[in-house]
């Protein structure tokens, strides 16, 4: 009794009904079940294993014998490959794919010019999960989403031909070349041409963001011109309904800690 007592927790038995696990899509956010995933023990493989073998006083069931050890030592292979087995559903999907995180990045195309080489596992996955979850779209707000996503604020200005009857005194005299142009305007600090640093060459002044100018000129449609604005972030205050409010110069609000 005391070596069957000993095996057994050496296999880990347990009632494989009570470690059933539930199957959605393969994302980590899906609670819905859709189909149990079978978890069995090393235990669970020895019994069944036995039951294959030949009737006979020689061929015994259970874990009472130094065959059954013997045997024992052979299951836990089988239960770690219908564990990968299991993990195969996640994988599937790329938003929570680890081991064919190569195979969904070669499909989708990344790493592509814009995000260049990606550092870890989890800039990794956000880059596949992004570019396969996106539908695409040509207003505003799906352009500052994006750029949101990259960590920008930005607005967006549009431009048009002067038209009389429509323009007034004041307005800018845009030619008919303005009509397919628009703007992204976003925060970026200035690099400055500085005495005993800079070396001939460098340029007085320079500002921009790579990331990006590369992923909206992706973006946009083909037919426009977009062109890129940048600003220094320096606040400043605004008054909204009686009180002093910090903004960007943007002019989205800024929270100051307290």
């Amino acid at each position: 009794m005391t070596a069957a007592l000993s095996l057994s927790s050496l296999a880990g038995g347990t009632d494989h009904r009570a470690e059933w696990l539930p199957a959605g899509d393969g994302h980590p956010d899906c609670s819905a079940a859709l189909m149990p995933l079978l978890s069995f023990s090393a235990a669970d493989y020895l019994g069944q294993f036995q039951r294959l073998l030949p009737r006979g006083r020689v061929w015994h069931r259970g874990l009472r014998m130094v065959q059954d050890a013997d045997l024992l030592t052979l299951m836990p292979t089988w239960a770690r490959l219908q564990a990968r087995l299991n993990t195969l559903i996640a994988e599937i999907f790329p938003c929570s794919t680890v081991d064919l995180l190569p195979e969904w990045e070669d499909t989708l195309g990344l790493p592509d010019p814009c995000t260049g080489p990606l550092g870890n596992l989890q800039q990794q996955q956000a880059a596949v999960c992004a570019k396969f979850v996106a539908r695409g779209g040509q207003s505003k707000d799906y352009y500052i989403a994006v750029a949101a996503k990259l960590g920008f604020t930005i607005t967006i200005t549009e431009f048009a031909p002067f038209r009389c009857g429509i323009n007034r005194c004041g307005d800018n005299l845009y030619g008919s070349g303005w009509a397919h142009v628009w703007r992204i305007t976003a925060i970026s600090g200035l690099i400055y041409f500085r005495t005993g640093i800079s070396t001939a060459g460098d340029r007085l002044r320079s500002w921009g963001n790579r990331l990006l100018e590369c992923v909206m000129n992706e973006l946009k449609p083909a037919h426009t011109i977009l062109l890129f604005g940048y600003i220094t972030p320096t606040a400043y205050l605004v008054d909204v309904n009686g009180l002093d409010e910090i903004r960007d110069p943007i002019g989205q609000p800024i929270e100051v800690p307290q």
